[in-house]
């Protein structure tokens, strides 16, 4: 296994790592609140990190992490404020409003004129599965937020087929474009997470 895919495989395990350590902490019985603030609390250091080490972040995952980032203060806070009906709103529609977080990411990469893919030198190319990736979470949320079901099928599934969909695209992409895509696609610190120039 090369350098550069251990660092990708590193990459994408950090990334991934607060939404597992939310969901352990959940189940283990702390309370949802408790495991929010931690959850928190660890993707604060994450971003903090990456921004140190400017590694490009992937655009779903880092909706994921910022949704992570704000939700549990942004409840607490309103509900210390008085704002109850608000604050019962939002934890209400918390675990859905992900996608809400996806979504707005999402369109602030494309609105700066950067891809949610990275994977091939076709710019118009990347630009369309950006935009069908978004439209993709857009479908993910409205059924996150019109089914009341299990958790699982709620939330879990539509954000794997998200992921899905995007390993598609990325293939898809470097099939059509060849090896010039696959070093494009694998470029993890290549591109800084904020760009001054842009």
């Amino acid at each position: 296994m090369s350098s550069k895919r251990q660092k990708d495989m590193i990459k994408d395990v950090v990334e991934t790592s607060p939404s597992f350590v939310f969901l352990a902490l959940w189940q283990s019985g702390i309370g949802i609140e408790l495991a929010g603030w931690i959850s928190s609390a660890f993707v604060a250091a994450v971003l903090f990190s990456f921004v140190i080490r400017r590694i490009a972040p992937d655009p779903i995952l880092l909706g994921i992490n910022f949704h992570l980032l704000v939700i549990t203060p942004a409840i607490v806070g309103l509900f210390a404020l008085g704002y109850r009906e608000f604050a019962q709103s939002a934890l209400e529609y918390a675990h859905p409003s992900v996608f809400v977080s996806i979504l707005a990411v999402g369109a602030v990469f494309l609105a700066s004129g950067k891809s949610l893919l990275r994977s091939s030198a076709d710019r118009t190319s990347e630009i369309r599965s950006s935009l069908a990736l978004l439209a993709a979470a857009s479908l993910g949320g409205l059924w996150a937020f019109t089914y009341s079901g299990p958790p699982l099928l709620q939330i879990a599934v539509p954000i794997m087929v998200v992921f899905g969909m995007r390993r598609f695209l990325i293939a898809r992409d470097m099939d059509r474009s060849g090896p010039l895509s696959v070093a494009a696609a694998t470029s993890v610190t290549a591109e800084p997470m904020f760009d001054p120039a842009s």
